[in-house]
């Protein structure tokens, strides 16, 4: 069965995200963030029910995965 989108993801500052000379700083890497109308949210797979994965309880950001009515595509979790 087809699945997926193909859609602007709506990111905060696509190619915004510049470079890290210290992977303590990484989390302020926001660039990458979903805006409020992005269509990615809540459209993510709930991998532990599909593939039995366990992504853990958190997002790149450390934000509770899900947050809302499921999980966003991607790493960060609209909160």
């Amino acid at each position: 069965n087809p699945t997926g989108l193909s859609v602007d993801p709506q990111w905060l500052s696509p190619g915004g995200g510049g470079t890290f000379d210290d992977p303590s700083s990484l989390a302020a890497l926001s660039a990458y963030k979903l805006r409020d109308s992005s269509p990615l949210i809540d459209k993510g797979l709930t991998l532990s029910g599909v593939f039995g994965n366990d992504i853990g309880p958190h997002d790149y950001y450390g934000t509770p995965v899900p947050a809302g009515a499921g999980p966003e595509v991607g790493t960060y979790e609209k909160s």
